[in-house]
Parts: C-alpha cells; sequence; structure tokens
C-alpha cells in the first residue's frame, strides 16, 4: 500500500509540475506580448500629428524637430528656422550661412514646405542676399497662407 501511495503521489507531483510549467510559459508569453505593444505603442509617429503650439500670446509657433534641423542647400546651411504664424501672416526665419569659398549674387528661392507625409502645404518665394564666404545672412519670408503646421520643407534655386 505504501509503495501505492507513492505512485500516486509521483503522478500528482509530476501532474502539477507539469502545470505550473504550463502557467509559467502561458505568464511568460503574455508578459512579452504585453512588452512588445508597450514597446509599439512607445514609437513616436509623426502622422496626425500637430507641429505647432500656441503660445500665450496667440502666436503659433512651429515646433517640428525636422523642420528646425539644419539644411544644406549648394554652398548654403541654413540654421535657427522658425517659423511662426501672427495676425493671419506666416513668418519665416532662418541664418543663411555662405560656406562656398566665393561671394554669392542674390538669388531667389523656393521653399515647399510639406506634412508629415511629405504632401506638399504651400510652396513660399523668397531671396537670399548677397553673402560673403563665412559669412551668416537672414533670409525672411512672409506668406499669407498658414505654413506654420509644416513637418519640414525643401528648398531649391528658382
Amino acid at each position: 500500500m505504501e509503495e501505492t501511495n507513492k505512485k500516486i503521489n509521483k503522478k500528482k507531483a509530476k501532474k502539477v509540475n507539469k502545470k505550473r510549467i504550463l502557467v509559467l510559459v502561458i505568464c511568460l508569453v503574455v508578459i512579452a506580448t504585453i512588452v512588445l505593444i508597450v514597446k509599439n505603442n512607445k514609437k513616436e509617429s509623426t502622422v496626425g500629428k500637430t507641429h505647432y503650439e500656441i503660445l500665450e500670446d496667440g502666436v503659433k509657433l512651429n515646433v517640428s524637430e525636422k523642420l528646425m534641423n539644419n539644411k544644406e542647400f549648394e554652398n548654403f546651411k541654413l540654421t535657427n528656422i522658425q517659423i511662426t504664424r501672427v495676425n493671419e501672416v506666416s513668418t519665416i526665419i532662418a541664418d543663411v550661412v555662405n560656406n562656398g569659398k566665393e561671394k554669392n549674387k542674390g538669388f531667389a528661392v523656393s521653399v515647399k514646405f510639406v506634412d508629415d507625409q511629405g504632401k506638399e502645404i504651400n510652396t513660399v518665394i523668397g531671396y537670399i542676399p548677397e553673402i560673403e564666404p563665412g559669412e551668416t545672412r537672414e533670409l525672411v519670408m512672409l506668406s499669407t497662407d498658414d505654413v506654420s503646421e509644416a513637418y519640414d520643407f525643401e528648398i531649391t534655386r528658382k
């Protein structure tokens, strides 16, 4: 009888161990699934995200990091890029550095503003003034179209 009890206890112990292992595996799968879901949700999507803030004084300020990144264009570098909108006028300001070896003659540029899907919002024409090599000048453009919500822009010589 004692031997039979030992066999029964061994069978019960095996069943309990199998149940514990099964529960442990299920828990690990659930935890891994939750971690993956949380990780995927943390990836920042720019689609549908607003790229501006309304300041206390009512100024609409573009805060898109992509737009504010320095841009290279021919022998020029655009830095300190900022877009604001006040009283139905968008103001685009950037510092332009001549990285070339020669003084440039002033010229017109076309600045195409795009949303986070690459779709054109609007194009604004600007003028880069004469700049000596190594010199920095300010580019200022005004538009009655609202480009303050742009995600990025492309600049080309007109």
